[in-house]
């Protein structure tokens, strides 16, 4: 996702929980950063400003400089994809718990923390590997002749991203209003009670290995209620 696209759209590992808004994801996917149209919009716009910053800083045509900004994007963005979806299995879920039930201000600032966090790595990865591309593309001497060029282009870029993010970004319902936080998917099978007169009452999941499902229970009046459980709570029933 690397580059300028910045904006690629999902909500990674919570997407089941509950309803999720579009992610803007700086090329590497930048999550908790609300940002429609996502990378069908964006990219263009963003090949064409750093391309026009990169003909500023670097001379040559046009049209070649447009070519050289969009393979440096799309090799960043390919980059940015694949760490993305090397590390987050590791650090998601607790990245998410930390999000959704963190002591450490409001949910608003822990969502910019972890955005702010993201931006910095991927628009590092982002920076180097374009510098790196454009470089062997001009056949330069050495790559220290695009270091500062790719990194005013990527910071112009990046603006844009966290420009549209703010503006677009819309306030959260508060969670407590609507998620049970003293159950989860670790600890919601210890509270459903088998019955024999309701056997669907169980924490249902698509595969074993997932740490999330449905927790299906009985009710007073005979019914049955289903909530849906994560690492961070399940939804109230109540």
């Amino acid at each position: 996702m690397m580059k300028n696209s910045r904006s690629k759209i999902r909500f990674w590992w919570s997407i089941p929980f509950v309803c999720i808004p579009h992610i803007a994801h700086a090329d590497a996917m930048i999550p908790y950063m609300v940002v429609p149209w996502g990378q069908v919009f964006l990219l263009p716009i963003v090949i064409l400003i750093e391309a026009a910053i990169l003909q500023r800083l670097l001379g040559g045509k046009f049209r070649t400089i447009i070519f050289q900004s969009s393979l440096a994007n799309f090799a960043s963005t390919v980059l940015g994809a694949a760490l993305y979806l090397a590390t987050m299995p590791l650090v998601g879920d607790r990245l998410f718990e930390w999000w959704f039930k963190g002591d450490f201000s409001s949910e608003a600032v822990r969502s910019a923390c972890i955005s702010v966090v993201f931006v910095i790595f991927l628009w590092t990865i982002s920076w180097l590997s374009e510098a790196f591309v454009i470089a062997r593309m001009r056949k330069v001497g050495s790559i220290r002749q695009i270091l500062f060029p790719s990194a005013i282009a990527n910071l112009a870029s990046y603006a844009i991203l966290l420009t549209l993010a703010l503006w677009f970004s819309k306030p959260h319902t508060p969670i407590d209003l609507k998620i049970d936080l003293k159950r989860n998917s670790a600890n919601i099978e210890a509270s459903l009670k088998p019955d024999k007169k309701f056997p669907y009452i169980g924490f249902w999941k698509t595969n074993c290995t997932d740490n999330y499902g449905l927790a299906i229970e009985s009710t007073t009046d005979g019914k049955y209620t289903v909530a849906f459980c994560g690492p961070g709570g399940c939804d109230k029933t109540d």
